[in-house]
């Protein structure tokens, strides 16, 4: 009986191994779905955001799957820094990028202005690749919050990453979403006591990813979850 046990949980985990195997190649071969403009390009676009460090670098191509699922109209990334994470959302070509920060820094992140570079940045790769309309806001998140008036299909939080900063980020845009919005939330590992603790408290569905200092994705849309939970499992 024993071994027969042992044959059992064998073939269990080599038919586990195939299907991880399949998922890395679904995941390297993912932009084949897509166009071949997009194929081709991706890593000379990801070479280019990341010119300055970036914690989001893992995220890239999670990012362009969840757009691919969430086909957004509208998509606020609260949190822009030096770009990166606005960038790899505009990539996808979905809907309209909103990208809103103060442009200060705050010191999880370091005080800084990177407006210009920013801009700089997004003018370039206008010029060179199709990617999605993006529109920077200069503001602190609640102040804009204040005159919005859009439906928002997926929201990154990627702010002060303290659990009252986060926690109120979420609370202030809350009311812009509709039953198949998805939020992110980044660094649910390196910030586990604030970021994670109140993604963990949240109610909904959830799927997390622990590299890439920690993604958590929510929405009250179970079958979303579902759909990128499928992907990655």
């Amino acid at each position: 009986m024993l071994k027969i046990n042992n044959y059992i949980i064998s073939i269990y985990r080599f038919f586990k191994r195939i299907l991880r195997n399949q998922i890395q190649i679904k995941e390297t071969l993912f932009f084949l779905e897509i166009d071949e403009y997009r194929k081709k390009n991706r890593f000379r676009y990801k070479h280019l955001i990341s010119q300055k460090h970036t914690s989001w670098y893992e995220n890239f191509e999670r990012a362009n799957y969840i757009m691919q699922i969430a086909q957004p109209n509208v998509v606020v990334d609260l949190g822009v820094d030096h770009g990166f994470s606005t960038f790899a959302f505009a990539f996808a070509n979905k809907g309209k990028i909103f990208g809103i920060d103060s442009f200060e820094g705050d010191p999880h992140a370091g005080v800084r202005n990177t407006y210009d570079e920013v801009i700089d940045l997004h003018n370039s790769l206008m010029k060179e690749f199709e990617i999605a309309d993006v529109q920077f806001i200069k503001g602190y998140f609640e102040d804009v919050a204040k005159t919005w008036n859009n439906s928002i299909d997926v929201l990154h939080i990627d702010g002060f990453h303290s659990y009252q900063a986060v926690k109120n980020d979420f609370e202030t845009w809350e009311q812009f979403f509709n039953p198949n919005t998805i939020v992110l939330f980044h660094d649910i590992v390196s910030f586990k006591q604030t970021v994670g603790k109140y993604f963990n408290e949240l109610e909904g569905f959830k799927y997390k990813f622990e590299d890439g200092c920690g993604l958590g994705v929510w929405s009250t849309n179970e079958k979303l979850i579902r759909q990128i939970g499928y992907f990655y499992n």
